[in-house]
C-alpha cells in the first residue's frame, strides 16, 4: 500500500519531506479579479493606466515604464475588446488586463523589493470603485514569491538574506 501511495504523490508533495531548515520569502504578488467592469475599452485603460502609476508613485516605488495596449478594435484584430496595462517597477510590475465587453478586469500587484504590495493594491482597488462604482471584487489573494532557503538560528531567527 505504501508503494501505491508514493506512485500516486505528486513530485512536488514529495519534496516537501525534505524542507530546509527555514524558507522565507523575497516579494509577494497580489491578484486582484473584478466583474462588472464593464467600460469603454480607451477611456478606462488610460484612466487605469494613470490611476496605477498614481499609486505607485503614492506607496513610493520607483516607475521606470508605463504601457497601454487597447485590444479588439480595429477589425483585423483577433482579440476580444478591452486593454492590456502595464506599470514596470524597479520591484517587479503593476499589471491590469480588461475584456471590457465582458466586464472582467483582472489586476496584478507584484513587489520584490523593501515594499509590501497590499497598500498600493488597495489603492488601486479604492481608485477602480470610485470609476466604476457597480465593480465587484471576486478575487483577492496575495501569495509570497522568490521563495529560498534560510538558515535559523538557535531562537528561530533568520541568519542571512
Amino acid at each position: 500500500l505504501m508503494a501505491t501511495l508514493l506512485m500516486m504523490t505528486p513530485a512536488w508533495a514529495l519534496s516537501l519531506r525534505h524542507l530546509p531548515v527555514g524558507i522565507a520569502h523575497g516579494g509577494q504578488h497580489i491578484l486582484l479579479d473584478y466583474d462588472n467592469f464593464k467600460v469603454d475599452a480607451h477611456a478606462a485603460g488610460e484612466w487605469l493606466l494613470d490611476a496605477m502609476a498614481t499609486e505607485v508613485q503614492h506607496a513610493g516605488v520607483k516607475e521606470v515604464h508605463r504601457k497601454l495596449v487597447v485590444l479588439g478594435c480595429d477589425e483585423e484584430s483577433t482579440s476580444l475588446p478591452g486593454f492590456t496595462s502595464v506599470v514596470l517597477i524597479d520591484e517587479s510590475h503593476v499589471t491590469a488586463h480588461c475584456y471590457s465587453d465582458r466586464g472582467w478586469l483582472a489586476v496584478d500587484v507584484f513587489t520584490c523589493g523593501r515594499h509590501d504590495p497590499t497598500d498600493l493594491a488597495e489603492g488601486i482597488h479604492r481608485r477602480i470603485l470610485s470609476y466604476a462604482p457597480s465593480a465587484r471584487r471576486l478575487q483577492l489573494h496575495k501569495a509570497d514569491r522568490f521563495m529560498h532557503d534560510v538558515e535559523l538560528s538557535g531562537n528561530g531567527e533568520c541568519i542571512g538574506p
